[in-house]
């Protein structure tokens, strides 16, 4: 601890947030030994429901579902059956927008038209402000997915998802090489100057791919290709053999299986028949 007086026996006990911090990690540290759970005390809340929200979603419900009662008693049709509390309708917008924005402009822009929420920064902290209310929600009442650090996050992994997804569309299968396109034929055929100009590019990338596969193999010349080629088929073969060896024995353990499944099911009234003063009778 910071002080001496914050630990020492005999000294007055003060609440201080070290003290608070030091007390959780106590906390864990004993039931983690004992193995018995707990709820992480060290970690905050990705959902920070207060007791406050708790009993307003309890009386909500209540009063929700009273009035479905009176709606189906009279035949109307019932509309909503969950009821929801403001900060949570708020924390689902923000979730469905954030899954969507790959930049922090971008967020911003997407609450305000999507939803009319505003997102405000004041002292490093994001606060979400609704339609209707003056006053706006800070990032930590709502819970800490909600906060500036978890928010950036989150949007730096969609940013790189989408590249990388944008590259994957622009080449989906890298090292996969194509076979080169018939300019001549491609132009009697009736193709254009555009096609042809496309087509030599094409031929001289996938020309640039099979020179850095085969040099990745170390192949230089067409005997060694032929014989990387034999290799590969006989490895091939090997590997088909043994992958048909092994269907073949799934397939007779699943015969037994049933064999036996079969015999346990039967098995009691197999004994029955044999100890049955009647076997006749019985098997009738």
């Amino acid at each position: 601890m910071e002080k001496p007086c914050d630990w020492q026996e005999g000294c007055k006990h003060r609440c201080t947030a070290a003290m608070l911090r030091h007390l959780r990690a106590g906390v864990m540290e004993l039931c983690q030994s004992a193995g018995l759970y707990q709820i992480d005390l060290l970690k905050g809340s990705g959902d920070r429901i207060t007791e406050r929200e708790y009993w307003a979603q309890r009386r909500g419900q209540r009063r929700l579902d009273y009035a479905n009662a009176k709606d189906a008693a009279s035949g109307l049709p019932i509309r909503q059956t969950k009821y929801e509390t403001e900060k949570a309708v708020l924390r689902k917008n923000i979730r469905s927008v954030l899954r969507k924005a790959t930049s922090l402009e971008d967020f911003s822009a997407q609450l305000l038209q999507e939803h009319g929420i505003a997102l405000t920064e004041s002292r490093g902290r994001f606060s979400y402000r609704i339609p209707g209310r003056t006053k706006p929600i800070t990032s930590r009442k709502l819970g800490d997915d909600f906060s500036k650090e978890n928010v950036l996050a989150f949007l730096a992994q969609n940013a790189e998802r989408q590249k990388t997804a944008a590259l994957r569309r622009t080449d989906p299968n890298p090292d996969k090489v194509s076979r080169l396109i018939d300019i001549q034929a491609k132009l009697t055929a009736g193709k254009g100057a555009g096609y042809e100009r496309w087509a030599k590019v094409f031929n001289l990338k996938q020309t640039a791919k099979s020179m850095a596969l085969l040099s990745e193999h170390g192949v230089s010349t067409e005997a060694e290709l032929a014989q990387h080629i034999a290799e590969l088929q006989s490895q091939y073969s090997e590997a088909l053999e043994v992958v048909k060896d092994l269907e073949t024995r799934i397939g007779e353990n699943r015969e037994r299986n049933r064999h036996v499944s079969a015999y346990l099911q039967n098995r009691k009234v197999v004994q029955q028949a044999k100890t049955a003063k009647n076997p006749e009778t019985f098997r009738e």
